[in-house]
């Protein structure tokens, strides 16, 4: 299962590809940068370094002013 969500992940990701430069420029809206949230509950760390190698904020606040952090402590992940 894992395997096919990285696999997911990736294809994703690429979807959403940063454009021509090398600079990480979000092109995620700012629902779809809430995955980090999600990320970050489940502690899914293998998803981490992708989604912030696409620019997204590991300090970005959710509607709650919630941010990663928040919600790996909220569920046990360390």
């Amino acid at each position: 299962m894992q395997e096919l969500l990285k696999d997911k992940l990736q294809q994703w990701l690429s979807s959403k590809s940063m454009g021509e430069s090398d600079q990480p420029d979000c092109s995620l809206s700012k629902k779809e940068r809430g995955i980090v949230h999600m990320i970050a509950g489940l502690g899914f760390e293998w998803a981490l370094n992708p989604i912030l190698s696409h620019g997204v904020n590991v300090n970005f606040w959710d509607i709650n002013g919630w941010t990663a952090l928040h919600w790996a402590s909220r569920f046990g992940r360390h």
